[in-house]
């Protein structure tokens, strides 16, 4: 197995606004991260996603494995909680659920977020995008799908950090299925 800490998916969208923002400088408009301990039936995950009409939701996700040793499949059940910080109680309906591992996964989580994304206050940019998540285009320019519109362009990251040959759990674990468990009007779709 590659010598990874954790196993990780990553699917970003975000949007130039270069009269704005310059061109570097985009706004996140939906972030799926899930972290998991090399073949754990665990994971856990943090979702930013579009709500319509210019909102947004922050959540938070504890993803568990039923591996069907039989036919080498693993059915994943959530369970969503509201923000982005770790809540306990959003893992009620989990037998044998380890809470001081989730809380450590979800600081390895939170630290992935954090290098990735930032508050627009953090950029120092002006209302309303101070109040929003930036990235910049530069930190992905490799992996980047670029879609253009009128005037301006959206751009798709995706990142699977794991060995897919050894990976027993995470490479059942569809990134639509997760997606679509969290409320709101998009959705990652691989």
């Amino acid at each position: 197995m590659k010598n990874v800490q954790f196993n990780t998916r990553i699917r970003l969208c975000f949007e130039s606004v270069p009269d704005e923002l310059g061109d570097d400088l985009c706004w996140v408009t939906g972030a799926l991260i899930i972290i998991q301990k090399p073949n754990s039936e665990w994971a856990y995950a943090h979702h930013l996603k579009s709500q319509g009409g210019g909102t947004f939701g922050e959540y938070h996700i504890i993803c568990k494995a039923e591996y069907d040793q039989e036919n080498e499949y693993a059915t994943w059940n959530l369970s969503v909680g509201d923000y982005r910080f770790f809540d306990p109680s959003t893992a009620v309906s989990f037998t044998d659920f380890n809470e001081e591992e989730a809380i450590d996964m979800f600081a390895e989580l939170d630290k992935l977020w954090d290098n990735m994304l930032k508050m627009g206050y953090d950029y120092e940019v002006d209302y309303p995008y101070d109040e929003l998540y930036l990235c910049r285009k530069s930190d992905f320019n490799t992996e980047l799908v670029e879609k253009k519109h009128s005037n301006f362009s959206t751009f798709w990251y995706s990142n699977d950090e794991a060995d897919w040959n050894e990976e027993i759990y995470l490479g059942h674990l569809d990134i639509e299925h997760v997606s679509g468990g969290v409320p709101g009007n998009m959705s990652f779709i691989s």
